[in-house]
C-alpha cells in the first residue's frame, strides 16, 4: 500500500504499489511498426505519456530501479493521469528521435468524449549525439477536470499536485533530460521540469512548479547484473504563485541510495532507502523510509 497514507505526504510513495480493492481489470495495447523506424501504440493502457517519450533514467523501472516513485522520471513532462490513447516515435535518424503522444484521464464523465475530458498530450526530441551520451527535451500539455487535479502524479507537495483546491486546471510543462556513459562503471543523469499551471474554473489563478534531480548507477556493482544508484533531487515545488501566501514555504530535499543484487538468473533482491526533508515543501521532521524489494523472474 501507499506509504502516504500514514506519512501525510505523497513524497514516501514507493516506485511499486498495491492497493486492497480486490479489483480485477482487463487492459488492452497494441504496438505495431510503420516501416522500419515508426513505431505507434494504441490501447487502454500502456499509451501514457511517459510511453510516447523516451526516460533516459537508468534507474526509472518500478521492479528493477529507484525504490520511490519520485525518482524514476520527471513527473511533470513524464506522468500523467489516465494512460488510454495513442503514441507515436519516429526516429528521424540515427541520432534524432521524435515521440508524440495522446492520452484521455479517467474522467468521472465519460459522456464528454475524447477531447472534453482530462487529457495529456507530448511532443519530445530524443538526441545521441555520441555512442555515450542521451539528451531528450520534452513538452506537455496537461489538462485536469475539477475533482481529478493531480498535476505531478503523486509526487512533491499537495500546493504542487493541486494547486487551485480541485478546480479544473491546464498545465504546459518543459522538460530536459540527459543521461552520460562516463565509464563502463558510471552512468551521470538528471532531469529538470518546469510547468506553469493555470485555474480553468472559478478563477484565473497562476502557479510556477519545477523539480529536479541528479542520478548516480553503477552497473555490475560488486557483481555481473548487480546495479548500484544514487539519486538526489528536489519534488515538485510550487515556487511562484498570483498569491505568495500559497507557495512552498521551505525546499524538501530526496536522498535515495539502492543496490539490486542478481541472486540467480530468476531473482533480484533490491535493499534500499531514502530520505524527505522538509515533507511536503514545510518545516516538518525528516522523514526515512527503507525497503526490500524482491524481483522474481519466469
Amino acid at each position: 500500500g501507499g506509504l502516504d497514507d500514514v506519512t501525510d505526504t505523497v513524497m514516501t510513495r514507493l516506485g511499486a504499489e498495491g492497493d486492497d480493492d480486490s479489483q480485477v481489470s482487463a487492459e488492452v495495447t497494441y504496438r505495431f511498426l510503420i516501416g522500419d523506424r515508426t513505431s505507434v501504440g494504441v490501447g487502454t493502457s500502456g499509451a501514457g505519456i511517459q510511453n510516447a517519450g523516451e526516460v533516459l533514467n537508468p534507474l526509472s523501472s518500478s521492479s528493477r530501479g529507484a525504490i520511490s516513485r519520485f525518482a524514476r522520471r520527471d513527473p511533470i513532462t513524464l506522468r500523467g493521469s489516465g494512460s488510454a490513447g495513442i503514441t507515436i516515435q519516429h526516429e528521424l535518424s540515427d541520432i534524432v528521435q521524435l515521440g508524440v503522444g495522446y492520452s484521455t484521464g479517467d474522467s468521472e464523465a465519460p459522456d464528454r468524449g475524447l477531447f472534453n475530458s482530462s487529457y495529456n498530450a507530448i511532443a519530445q526530441v530524443a538526441l545521441e549525439p555520441t555512442d555515450n551520451l542521451e539528451l531528450a527535451f520534452t513538452y506537455t500539455r496537461k489538462y485536469q477536470e475539477q475533482d481529478d487535479v493531480n498535476l505531478m502524479g503523486s509526487t512533491g507537495s499537495e500546493n504542487a499536485n493541486n494547486p487551485f483546491d480541485d478546480n479544473g486546471t491546464v498545465a504546459d510543462g518543459f522538460g530536459f533530460q540527459f543521461n552520460w556513459y562516463a565509464t563502463d562503471e558510471l552512468e551521470l543523469g538528471g532531469w529538470f521540469g518546469y510547468a506553469r499551471a493555470t485555474q480553468k474554473q472559478d478563477g484565473d489563478g497562476e502557479a510556477t512548479i519545477m523539480n529536479g534531480a541528479i542520478t548516480l548507477a553503477f552497473p555490475d556493482l560488486g557483481g555481473e547484473g548487480n546495479l548500484g544508484g544514487i539519486i538526489i533531487g528536489v519534488p515538485p515545488i510550487v515556487t511562484d504563485r498570483d498569491n505568495p501566501e500559497l507557495e512552498d514555504e521551505e525546499t524538501s530535499w530526496h536522498l535515495e541510495a539502492l543496490y539490486r543484487i542478481k541472486v540467480t538468473d530468476n531473482l533480484e533482491v533490491t535493499p534500499g532507502f531514502f530520505l524527505v526533508t522538509n515533507p511536503n515543501h514545510e518545516d516538518n521532521e525528516t522523514i526515512w523510509v527503507g525497503a526490500v524489494r524482491s524481483l522474481f523472474s519466469f
